[in-house]
């Protein structure tokens, strides 16, 4: 979390494992599951790992959720971005 004009903007960074409907979780698997940052979703074709990044925050009455999969911008970046929106 950083405050930015008096606004608290939140960074996120979540892992998901994308897998088949009759994948079997591996040892690997259930420890990572153990993190907050770390998602199984069930329902897709092949296993697939996908990095989700982004930043909300509430400015006045409206919320602001901004996120993109496999994005290569840095958490400094995120909040650069937060700070054009608040001004």
């Amino acid at each position: 979390c950083k405050e930015i004009n008096g606004v608290d903007v939140f960074y996120n960074e979540v892992t998901y494992k994308f897998v088949p409907p009759n994948y079997e979780l591996t040892e690997e698997d259930k420890q990572n599951m153990e993190r907050p940052d770390y998602e199984i979703s069930y329902g897709s074709d092949e296993v697939e790992i996908m990095v989700n990044t982004g930043i909300s925050f509430v400015k006045g009455q409206k919320g602001y959720n901004m996120f993109c999969w496999d994005g290569d911008m840095t958490t400094e970046e995120w909040f650069m971005i937060a700070e054009e929106l608040i001004q």
